[in-house]
């Protein structure tokens, strides 16, 4: 699979009417926590935490364009504290399974930050389009959900 530089959705997604939407493709990861970040990042009027997600199976994506590939490490900022983001910070164990949906930024088009190194990058990991479950359980069951 050749490796395309992206932002954009190949195709208009319900979420990108939304503010907090750059108008990139949804995907849904099952990922590792390969990084935690001790305090959260005030970032855009309202804070965020920040972790970095690796060992990554895409479970789901709409407007990925064809032939594009996710990356093997991710950024993730979720924002918490209001009410356009998650009520609270996800209480995330290092090195556990999570699973996430929200926009994707490619790391060409993702600016570095202090937490981040210049990977791509998952936002709006909270309603209307996102999500988080940690921990992820096993069968049918999920764990608890964050949106």
């Amino acid at each position: 699979m050749s490796r395309h530089q992206f932002t954009r959705a190949d195709q208009t997604l319900s979420h990108h009417r939304f503010s907090h939407s750059i108008g990139g493709p949804l995907i849904r990861v099952l990922a590792n926590i390969k990084a935690l970040f001790p305090s959260p990042g005030y970032h855009n009027g309202a804070n965020h935490q920040h972790l970095i997600l690796d060992n990554i199976t895409v479970e789901y994506s709409e407007g990925l364009p064809p032939g594009s590939a996710v990356s093997d490490e991710i950024f993730v900022a979720i924002r918490f504290g209001d009410n356009e983001g998650l009520a609270d910070p996800v209480p995330f164990v290092q090195g556990e399974m999570t699973r996430m949906q929200g926009e994707y930024i490619d790391a060409a088009e993702a600016y570095p930050t202090a937490d981040n190194p210049g990977l791509s990058v998952l936002h709006f990991t909270h309603h209307p389009a996102g999500f988080v479950e940690f921990p992820v359980r096993e069968g049918s069951s999920h764990g608890p959900i964050y949106s």
